[in-house]
């Protein structure tokens, strides 16, 4: 278990190795900690229950007494999430990506129309020196007036 912890903490660039030990200065039962710590930030009379049942703590007899479906504890976690996400805050980015996802949008419309003008530009082009193209002005700005 120690050697899988130090290497996924290698490999996420968090590996601390304490130079009088040269043991990680990280270890796994911290995560534990902040997950309970944390969750129990969430404004509910059941965080604490559905808390305990994720660390594995009711078991036995305890269990006899919890009787909260899956489905809300599904339901509470997603709630708490944003409290025991280390690296990524995908609730409190969810506007910005919104945001984004709206710029991108109006960015792909605009691109839309100047591809439009681009190929209006190439038709206008290959006939440019044709009586053809002479007529298609005059069209073309005689439609405007």
């Amino acid at each position: 278990m120690k050697q899988k912890w130090n290497r996924m903490c290698r490999q996420a660039g968090l590996l601390q190795i304490d130079e009088n030990t040269k043991r990680n200065r990280m270890y796994a039962y911290q995560l534990r900690s902040f997950f309970r710590t944390n969750f129990a930030r969430l404004e509910d009379a059941r965080a604490r229950d559905v808390t305990e049942t994720l660390l594995g703590h009711y078991i036995g007899q305890d269990k006899s007494y919890f009787n909260i479906p899956e489905s809300e504890i599904a339901e509470l976690y997603v709630k708490g999430e944003k409290y025991v996400t280390i690296f990524n805050r995908p609730i409190e980015n969810r506007a910005i990506i919104e945001q984004q996802q709206k710029e991108i949008n109006e960015l792909k419309t605009e691109m839309a129309k100047i591809n439009e003008f681009r190929e209006e530009v190439d038709r206008m082009w290959k006939f440019k020196d044709s009586k053809e193209y002479k007529q298609y002005l005059i069209d073309k700005f005689s439609e405007k007036k």
